[in-house]
């Protein structure tokens, strides 16, 4: 267990090679400011999902809530229009979010990488942690995407490919 100095959050896991640049005291701090807003809320709401699917597997249909029928029906309602590294989505790619998948995603021209922190990821603490590191900082210092460089990629190195992240819980 370490606790990290200036904040009260205890880490239980194991601290790997770079879990350092993940975990830093500012992301730390923000965690701990979002439990404090919204801990009784995201509990809250995994009790209400517990007994929804508490009846549900007791039989009861599971149609959308009547609550939302208005959003549902309104005519005015629309999706936003997708980003715009978005639009071309000829090639996608929904992996787990480790080094390897996402190299060969770089490696194998798609359009689109679906970072997915669900299905396709088991949670051990290394996955989660790992996986959270996805995003290159802006020098691409820490950036699992680092070592593949020297890859060579079947579209042009001009071209960017996006990565859209699936968290957990979506």
């Amino acid at each position: 267990m370490t606790t990290h100095p200036g904040t009260r959050i205890e880490i239980l896991g194991a601290l790997d090679e770079r879990y350092e640049e993940i975990l830093t005291p500012d992301a730390l701090r923000l965690l701990a400011a979002l439990h404090d807003k919204f801990g009784e809320r995201r509990l809250a709401a995994l009790e209400r999902g517990r007994a929804r699917r508490e009846r549900i597997e007791a039989g009861a249909d599971p149609r959308f809530l009547v609550e939302t029928t208005a959003i549902r029906e309104a005519s005015e309602w629309r999706v936003a229009a997708p980003a715009p590294g978005l639009t071309r989505r000829i090639v996608e790619i929904v992996g787990p979010t480790d080094r390897r998948t996402v190299q060969a995603m770089l490696a194998s021209g798609a359009d689109v990488w679906v970072a997915d922190h669900e299905d396709g990821l088991s949670p051990t603490w290394s996955n989660i942690v790992e996986g959270s590191s996805i995003s290159p900082t802006p020098s691409g210092a820490g950036s699992p995407c680092r070592s593949t460089r020297g890859a060579r990629a079947r579209r042009s190195p001009a071209r960017r490919r996006s990565c859209s992240v699936r968290a957990a819980g979506t």
